[in-house]
């Protein structure tokens, strides 16, 4: 016999036990062993107490005929089989509405130890022919499991549990919150980066527009002065016409003609000229504003804090009090903007958009086919993390002229890195070849 509390205890299961089996115990006998539960430190000690106690523990023992033993052995058996009997019939229910086949070899072991476990009395032999339907159970759904049929429902809260005090707590438990928020984040991440696309338009436009006006000038200002000489030429073509003796009216007319369109070509580059440099000599003051835009905007939008961060620097803050630097500074501080916007910060956001555009799809689909694992959080934090970092190397890696293809080289850089970012595993074979390149041994 053991101590006085592992009597106690045990005192409980047999009270379980002849309760589940409509056993009834001689008179007196249920209420003093239900008694003996407050009575732990008083049992402890020789006296009318114990006597009281270890009779009635004798007398119900004698009259369920089972060894306590037993008892506790089917107890821990009943706990071991519940959640999983649970797990079981819920993805039998999930068989039947999906019109998945069961054979009865399987379900009837499985209805029997529901069976079994309801009067509190499992078996040895109940317990292996569960185990083992289960088992084969698990594999005709797969991949669909218990924790997958739970983690793939949508579990709205209950508006009237938020306004009872004794339910509030309870108002959180198991919602499937996680869903709405992945795909908030996902959406105000895809308006970051269309923010981000507008404004390193805006930047990459200025430049490019910078440098063809300046192309356009250098060579149309190089070629006015032969133009202008051309036009003195014919100029004096006219007037040596009209010098002669003997007027020849179509030589006259010619001259007069080549004389206008000359005129009219030299006067033409003229004003575009004039136009083109006041549009050139702007541009800088308009690419000194975007370049500064994230710095001095960082306190009015919560979304410009991204752009701090990523494209502000000392290097480009001008002191106050000290006048804005000249043209050429302006231009450099625009390039280098742009030049971190288009080889990090894009290609890092891209990426990781991809990788999580990715991961909504993979877990749209896993839902509507009942397959969602609740474990997936700590997988999507690494596909994220590693879908960013796939971005930022395709621009390294994943050039056109390296990719190949005639379709692949039509690709943006950008494009490649949401793609790279959406299927990071294009970068891992792309990486493992090179690798292979260097370490395949040659005979």
């Amino acid at each position: 016999m053991g101590t006085t509390d592992d009597m106690v205890s045990d005192a409980e299961l047999m009270l379980n036990y002849a309760a589940a089996n409509k056993i009834a115990l001689p008179a007196g006998c249920a209420t003093e062993l239900i008694a003996s539960k407050g009575k732990s430190a008083e049992l402890a000690v020789p006296g009318k107490s114990r006597d009281d106690f270890y009779a009635a523990f004798d007398a119900a023992a004698t009259v369920l005929n089972v060894s306590v033993a037993s008892i506790r052995a089917s107890t821990g058996r009943c706990d071991r089989l519940r959640p999983l009997l649970d797990d079981a019939l819920q993805l039998l229910e999930f068989a039947a509405a999906n019109a998945k086949q069961i054979e009865d070899d399987i379900r009837d072991p499985l209805l029997a130890a529901a069976d079994a476990l309801s009067k509190g009395t499992p078996t040895l032999a109940d317990e292996q022919a569960f185990m083992k339907a289960y088992q084969a159970l698990t594999v005709k759904t797969a991949p669909v499991t218990a924790d997958t049929l739970d983690a793939s429902k949508t579990k709205l809260p209950d508006l009237t549990d938020f306004f009872s005090r004794e339910r509030f707590a309870d108002a959180f438990r198991g919602l499937t919150i996680g869903r709405f928020v992945n795909a908030w984040v996902f959406l105000f991440f895809l308006i970051i980066t269309c923010v981000s696309l507008s404004y390193y338009s805006l930047g990459s436009t200025g430049l490019a527009r910078y440098h063809e006006l300046h192309a356009f000038l250098s060579k149309t200002e190089a070629e006015l002065p032969l133009k202008r000489d051309l036009v003195a030429l014919r100029e004096s073509a006219v007037k040596k016409e009209e010098a002669k003796v003997k007027r020849e009216d179509e030589a006259l007319a010619a001259a007069n003609r080549n004389f206008v369109e000359a005129q009219r070509v030299v006067t033409a580059d003229e004003a575009s000229v004039r136009e083109a440099r006041a549009e050139h000599d702007a541009i800088p003051d308009r690419l000194w504003t975007w370049s500064q835009q994230p710095c001095e905007s960082r306190g009015k939008l919560v979304t410009a804090y991204p752009f701090y961060w990523t494209l502000c620097s000392a290097i480009d803050k001008v002191p106050d009090g000290v006048a804005a630097p000249n043209a050429l500074a302006k231009l450099e501080a625009a390039r280098t903007v742009a030049a971190r916007l288009s080889e990090i910060y894009l290609p890092l956001l891209l990426g990781w958009l991809g990788a999580y555009a990715f991961i909504l799809r993979k877990m749209t689909k896993e839902i509507s086919e009942n397959s969602f694992a609740k474990s997936s959080f700590l997988r999507h934090i690494v596909r994220l993390g590693l879908g960013a970092l796939a971005g930022f190397v395709s621009t390294w890696l994943l050039t056109p002229e390296v990719v190949g293809g005639e379709a692949l080289k039509r690709i943006s850089a950008w494009g490649l890195a949401f793609i790279a970012g959406y299927g990071i595993e294009l970068i891992f074979a792309f990486m493992d070849r090179i690798i292979n390149a260097f370490t395949t041994k040659t005979n």
